[in-house]
């Protein structure tokens, strides 16, 4: 019922927070899951101050709910739809690695579908990454609970630090 005061500090900090879980004996795997456009020019404003003494890798990632429609659809078209959702999303993710590598960072990309909290705890676990640099919009009251918020499931569901970009 308390809480705890990473989760208090990650809820109410004007600024981006890191929270480690425990020691972190190198930095070399950064996940980056990015919702948009938005969440990727925050990350990349931190990352242009070359804020890491080694170099890292960074792997982008966007997670897309599985397609929904308010038709019924055959399930080849559903398998069609989710085709060129992962395509669209892949070129974009690759536009992102192209900023990442012109600014002297090794870059790689991942669609994910499904719920973006699984998808990113199954990544970051496939890929070990060192570290989950997430964005967050700060969502406060009656909003916050409707629509949840991943970075604050990434926080709680993570075994390695998590940092909270805003």
């Amino acid at each position: 019922m308390l809480g705890s005061v990473s989760h208090r500090t990650m809820l109410h900090a004007p600024c981006s927070t890191l929270i480690f879980k425990g020691p972190l004996p190198s930095l070399r795997k950064i996940l980056l899951p990015v919702e948009g456009e938005e969440d990727a020019q925050m990350a990349f404003k931190f990352l242009a101050t070359q804020p890491f003494r080694n170099p890292v890798e960074i792997q982008l990632m966007i997670v897309w709910p599985q397609p929904q429609t308010p038709w019924p659809i055959t399930l080849e078209q559903s398998k069609q739809l989710e085709e060129h959702v992962i395509a669209h999303t892949q070129e974009q993710l690759n536009s992102l690695a192209v900023k990442l590598w012109n600014m002297g960072y090794s870059a790689t990309s991942y669609v994910g579908l499904g719920d973006p909290s699984y998808a990113i705890m199954e990544q970051q676990h496939a890929n070990k990454a060192d570290m989950i640099m997430i964005g967050s919009h700060g969502r406060r009251g009656i909003s916050r609970f409707l629509l949840g918020s991943v970075s604050h499931n990434v926080l709680h569901q993570a075994d390695c630090p998590v940092f909270i970009v805003r």
